[in-house]
């Protein structure tokens, strides 16, 4: 399936491109064109993951039982 998909990938981009840059598509439409083209240029931009509130690094702790 990946290799079918990946003939797609120029007529892809390209049409990504065509909305991004059609001023009579909705403001909405352009802009998500424009961050797919981005985040496949360029990578999604990195998720922090923090404890609760926000703050701190996340503590896992394993807890094991005996039977």
């Amino acid at each position: 399936m990946k290799v079918y998909a990946g003939q797609y990938t120029t007529e892809a981009v390209d049409g990504l491109v065509s909305i991004a840059r059609n001023d009579e598509m909705p403001p909405a439409a352009r802009v998500m064109a424009w961050r797919e083209i981005l985040d496949r240029a360029n990578g999604k931009a990195p998720q922090a993951i923090t404890g609760p509130d926000g703050e701190g690094p996340v503590v896992t702790r394993v807890i094991h039982e005996d039977a």
